[in-house]
């Protein structure tokens, strides 16, 4: 969770540069957002605006190498 003592605001607090992967990151949803992943979509939008980057899982892979 992005308040807990060990996630992203305490990471970033720590000066850990913070590195959100879009596609592998689901939130807590609403029975009515579940198939739009519009939560999500808005806590990725909040951290990228205030917290972090944000790349894609493809992107990742690739930046290390992997592919």
């Amino acid at each position: 969770m992005i308040g807990r003592d060990h996630g992203i605001l305490a990471m970033n607090d720590r000066g850990y540069n913070i590195v959100l992967v879009r596609d592998a990151t689901t939130g807590i949803e609403f029975h009515d957002t579940v198939d739009t992943l519009m939560a999500t979509e808005m806590a990725v939008r909040e951290i990228e605006t205030k917290n972090g980057w944000s790349t894609t899982a493809e992107a990742l892979v690739s930046a290390c190498g992997l592919l």
